[in-house]
């Protein structure tokens, strides 16, 4: 699953696919402040590479919200990735890796 900001809102992409959770930003970080305003709902930026999305706006999210199959689906994916450190055990906050998208 990605999420990725399209200039007015952060949207969740293949929500399904629980084996990448990635966070997707346009352009090379120019607009880093504009970006991580965008993100603040869902997470925090550790650093330009990193991104950790909380956990209760991940279970929250709208099209997501209703699912069982997607919401047990999540579940796995947090207790394959807390035994790499990829979960912040004081905040349950998941761990994704940022990617910039050149802009045309």
């Amino acid at each position: 699953m990605l999420f990725r900001w399209d200039g007015s809102q952060v949207v969740l992409e293949n929500s399904m696919n629980f084996r990448s959770f990635k966070v997707v930003v346009p352009g090379s970080g120019k607009d880093a402040e504009k970006v991580q305003r965008a993100f603040a709902a869902i997470g925090r930026f550790e650093t330009e590479q990193v991104f950790w999305v909380f956990e209760a706006a991940l279970r929250g999210w709208p099209t997501c919200i209703a699912q069982p199959d997607w919401q047990s689906g999540l579940d796995a994916m947090i207790a394959k990735a807390a035994p790499h450190g990829w979960v912040d055990a004081a905040t349950g906050a998941i761990r994704a890796h940022v990617e910039f998208e050149e802009q045309s």
